[in-house]
């Protein structure tokens, strides 16, 4: 089965469980969430970085959080990334805020708690 083309009304139903609330994403749906591009130093290097606006001002909030600048932090993202930069700050800002760290975000409980205090600390 294709579980990208299930719609919740013919998802197999685990017993006993309701299905997962999204509130916020039909709120996003019809949001455009165009690219921005902006010109970054890292590690004394110019280079660009496309991100969508959301993404940014949670780059923001989060060094802001940490008394870094956003340079500094994409710095630490860029030192410990395997693939492609924008990506990795996209994976970085979803598990920061998974650990409450940003607004709106929801800490884990037990071994997830030792993979928030991993989150790309400069000198880390």
């Amino acid at each position: 089965m294709n579980w990208c083309r299930v719609s919740a009304s013919t998802a197999p139903q685990r017993k006993g469980l309701s299905p997962p609330q999204f509130p916020d994403v039909a709120a996003l749906s019809g949001a455009p969430q165009t690219l921005v591009k902006r010109s970054v130093r890292i590690a004394g290097h110019s280079t660009s970085v496309s991100l969508e606006a959301i993404f940014w001002d949670a780059l923001g909030e989060i060094a802001e959080r940490r008394a870094i600048s956003v340079a500094t932090l994409l710095t630490a993202i860029d030192a410990r990334r395997t693939g492609n930069l924008s990506s990795a700050v996209r994976v970085f800002v979803l598990q920061t805020s998974l650990c409450g760290e940003i607004s709106g975000g929801t800490r884990p409980e037990g071994d997830a708690d030792d993979q928030c205090r991993d989150q790309f600390q400069p000198g880390s």
